[in-house]
């Protein structure tokens, strides 16, 4: 199993803070469980009818795709102090991405159009059948899972998800939006997750295998402004949310490239 728990973008800061207690009994098993994982791939190919459920989120809306690193510093007064501005934060770029979705939403931008989210679901189904799988799309509105949690890092496929204890069954869950509170950086963050359920009448269960944000973005302006979208200012008028919306779906092939590679065991390769 591999799951990044930090955000390639380095200029973000990441915050840490204590997790509830039962949080972190939730999440240690959940880790636990997923060390017995297999590689999606060797999965597929053990699958005798080819068929694999993907089960997606739906409604589609751009999202936060900046991660939280969770974790305590021990120390009560600084662990105060930092889980008081990781929300500051998380409440900031919520307000951003708002404002992101309530402009799109009145320029109809989507409306004769697949969203950027069902354009990187349908690239990846295309992807998975040329390995010769039979991909199901099954739609479900996610959930918080866990006690204590909160943020989009905890939304996943909810316990009563439609299937059977015998389906090979992913569930992807799409953050796409901007990596900075101060420029425009579309950047798109996945989290790909393996759905058992280990009898008819179980609950389903979700197990990380892969997450990555796309781009990995530089302290450096200059190769800042390099990365595809950039802006010095964050998106406002019209033709800015056009062009966010544009440069966005200019990252979907690369990002759902990284996906194939996770799923087929591919390492990365370091810039």
């Amino acid at each position: 199993m591999t799951h990044v728990t930090k955000t390639n973008a380095k200029m973000v800061l990441t915050i840490h803070r204590r997790l509830p207690r039962l949080a972190v009994v939730l999440i240690a098993s959940v880790l636990t469980a997923c060390a017995n994982m297999q590689p999606t791939a060797v999965e597929m190919s053990a699958q005798s009818d080819r068929k694999l459920v993907l089960v997606v989120e739906e409604p589609h809306r751009f999202h936060t795709p900046i991660h939280m690193q969770s974790g305590g510093l021990g120390i009560p007064l600084l662990d105060i102090i930092s889980g008081l501005t990781a929300l500051s934060i998380k409440k900031r770029y919520e307000e951003l991405h708002t404002r992101l979705n309530d402009r799109t939403q009145a320029l109809q931008l989507w409306q004769n159009k697949p969203t950027p989210q069902a354009e990187f679901v349908q690239a990846l189904q295309t992807r998975l059948q040329a390995m010769g799988m039979t991909v199901e799309l099954r739609t479900v509105p996610f959930q918080l899972r866990g006690i204590g949690t909160s943020g989009r890092e905890f939304m996943m496929a909810p316990p009563d998800t439609p299937m059977t204890s015998d389906e090979l069954a992913y569930s992807l869950r799409l953050d796409m939006g901007n990596c900075s509170l101060q420029q425009t950086i579309p950047c798109i963050r996945y989290e790909w997750m393996r759905l058992r359920k280990s009898s008819p009448s179980a609950t389903v269960g979700s197990f990380y295998q892969h997450s990555r944000t796309y781009p990995i973005i530089s302290r450096q302006p200059q190769q800042q402004a390099a990365l595809s979208g950039y802006r010095a200012e964050l998106p406002q008028s019209e033709a800015d949310i056009r062009a966010f919306d544009s440069a966005v779906r200019q990252l979907i092939a690369p990002t759902v490239q990284l996906l194939m590679d996770d799923i087929q065991g591919v390492k990365a390769t370091k810039p």
